[in-house]
């Protein structure tokens, strides 16, 4: 999922696909995905939202 998600995915919604937080923490550790904190627009308010992305090692490793 992250893999088609280049703009990243939130926790909650990795969750909610069947992920779960020690397979999150994993691939953060060993360099497969990064946290990044962005702010959103929503409804005229500005939120801080966390996005796991995954990152060139990550996908490397994805291709073998």
């Amino acid at each position: 999922m992250l893999a088609r998600a280049p703009s990243g995915l939130t926790e909650q919604f990795l969750l909610s696909r069947g992920c779960s937080t020690e397979m999150l923490s994993s691939l953060v550790l060993a360099k497969l995905a990064t946290v990044a904190t962005e702010p959103i627009e929503y409804r005229g308010a500005t939120l801080t939202v966390e996005l796991i992305r995954i990152t060139d090692a990550g996908r490397m490793s994805l291709e073998g």
